[in-house]
Order: C-alpha cells, then sequence, then structure tokens
C-alpha cells in the first residue's frame, strides 16, 4: 500500500507538519511546487497539507487538487496549519517547557487512515 504527503507552505509550519506526518508512514514530504510532487503511481491515502490564506487556500493548492486523477488516488486526509497572533510562548517561559519545533505525530491517530 503506497502513501503519499504533499503540502503547500509559505512560512514553514505546514512543511513541519507534513514531515512528521510523513515519518508515521514512512513516505517522503513533497512540497506540491516541487518537481516530483505528481502522484503518478496509485496512492491508497493522499495526505495533503496548506495553510488558509485570506479566507481561502491559496491558487497552487486548488490547481494541485485539480490535475490530481481520481484513478490514482485512493482516500484523501487534508491538514492544515494556522498562523498565532499571540505568541505560543511565553518568552519567560523556562527553555524545557517550551514547546519543540518537532511536531509529534501520535501513530495511533494515523493507524486508522493508514490501514485502510
Amino acid at each position: 500500500m503506497k502513501h503519499a504527503v504533499r503540502y503547500f507552505s509559505k512560512s514553514g509550519n505546514t512543511e513541519k507538519a507534513a514531515r512528521a506526518i510523513a515519518g508515521a508512514p514512512a513516505v517522503e514530504a513533497i512540497s506540491i511546487n516541487a518537481a516530483g510532487a505528481a502522484i503518478i503511481e496509485k496512492t491508497a491515502v493522499l495526505f495533503l497539507g496548506a495553510a488558509v490564506y485570506a479566507f481561502g487556500l491559496d491558487d497552487a493548492v486548488k490547481t494541485f487538487i485539480e490535475k490530481l486523477d481520481a484513478a490514482k488516488t485512493g482516500k484523501g486526509a487534508a491538514f492544515g496549519t494556522t498562523a498565532r497572533v499571540k505568541p505560543a510562548v511565553n518568552e519567560k517561559t523556562p527553555d524545557s517547557r517550551r514547546r519543540s519545533s518537532n511536531l509529534p505525530v501520535d501513530r495511533a491517530i494515523l493507524a486508522p487512515v493508514l490501514a485502510s
């Protein structure tokens, strides 16, 4: 069973999430702007990540979705990120309590998607 992870990221947040998700099924996370982003083999699950910019998806994401071949794409799982107006951590918080830049992905959460 083949899985694919594709993403669009302006700030790098969605890229970090995509790489974390890609680690669970052990596949490469590829930007939709990269040369190898097209889905050319039958894929059981396509994880597609993007953020909402100005109340909608970026045109690059819409174009990528429109070009997907339904015969090569099984299930779809969408994920996204968002910007925060306030810092996620108070600057006075000790380093040991700051959020990690590594985004852990609970494999149990992905298991039902990956198993199908």
